[in-house]
């Protein structure tokens, strides 16, 4: 049987990431033939960057029935059914293209289609356009996630595709990511789950690069802050610095540098308000204190540097 279906996990995700299909409007046109036919103006909106493009029923076709010969983990929506007489009445191809406008928009609330090759071939999509959303359609493991972090590695490395992380979803999702890192230590893991080690380590390294390139943007600096990545980053540093403590292999070492890295960039750009937001959290001196403790003493150095940078700046 087929995995159970996941498309209700990431579907508030999808739903607040700035992508949208629409079908605005539907032209007659004519082949080479002269047969008339329905064209949908097809009109993708990515991040604010729109495009359009011409479909005919045939192109929904072949995607419907792809998606169904892939066997995707999920269920998919009903296809408009095909007509052969009335096809081209007004009234007719204006309720087809408000169903095939709807079918769209249901098939990217599945994370399964969202990281599937088809829709993005059917869309016509470059490649940075389909890389954002499947990171945050990522699967759960270690694996898959560092491939996802891999790629969008490559598209923030772009000046031209920043735009479209510069928004609550994107940053709020990477904020997440960064705590949820935190909370699981990464060392001394058996020789059966080496590979999986490897790739946490790996994701954090990648996550570290592309926090960097959107420190140098103001508009994702900003955004950054409002989703609270200071603090996430702090409760990594603790995570990184007490796991290099454990096993002081090269990869966590770097991990841990990192993270500072990182940190000290955040306090820089946001000219302290990035340490002044987190102090004003009901946790965040908690915080600060519990990193100045006995038991954080590799770190103290790091903080009273981290706290210098953000009131100088401040």
């Amino acid at each position: 049987s087929r995995p159970a279906c996941k498309e209700r996990v990431f579907s508030s995700t999808m739903d607040a990431y700035p992508l949208i299909l629409s079908l605005p409007r539907a032209d007659t046109a004519r082949s080479a033939l002269g047969i008339r036919h329905t064209a949908y103006v097809l009109e993708v909106d990515d991040c604010g960057r729109t495009y359009t493009r011409h479909r005919r029923y045939t192109n929904f076709l072949w995607l419907h029935r792809e998606l169904r010969r892939r066997e995707l983990a999920c269920t998919l929506p009903e296809l408009p059914p095909k007509k052969a007489i009335g096809c081209m009445k007004p009234d007719f191809v204006d309720r087809r293209r408000q169903l095939l406008e709807g079918y769209l928009q249901a098939l990217l609330r599945l994370s399964a289609v969202v990281l599937d090759d088809a829709l993005w071939a059917f869309l016509d999509a470059d490649l940075a356009t389909a890389i954002v959303p499947r990171f945050l359609c990522r699967p759960p493991s270690h694996t898959d996630t560092f491939d996802c972090l891999t790629q969008l590695a490559k598209v923030v490395a772009q000046e031209a595709n920043v735009f479209r992380l510069c928004n609550k979803a994107v940053l709020s999702n990477l904020a997440t990511f960064v705590q949820a890192e935190s909370v699981e230590a990464a060392f001394h893991a058996p020789l059966q789950v080496q590979p999986a080690l490897q790739a946490r380590l790996g994701s954090r390294m990648r996550l570290c690069s592309i926090i960097r390139s959107l420190l140098a943007h103001e508009r994702a600096r900003q955004g950054l802050v409002e989703v609270g990545m200071f603090g996430a980053l702090l409760a990594l540093l603790w995570r990184t610095a007490e796991d290099a403590e454990m096993t002081p292999t090269e990869a966590h070492l770097n991990a841990c540098v990192g993270v500072k890295t990182c940190l000290k960039l955040l306090l820089e750009g946001s000219q302290g308000m990035a340490l002044l937001d987190f102090c004003q959290q009901d946790d965040g001196w908690v915080a600060l204190q519990r990193l100045a403790g006995a038991e954080a003493s590799s770190l103290h150095q790091v903080v009273a540097s981290l706290l210098w940078h953000g009131f100088q700046n401040s």
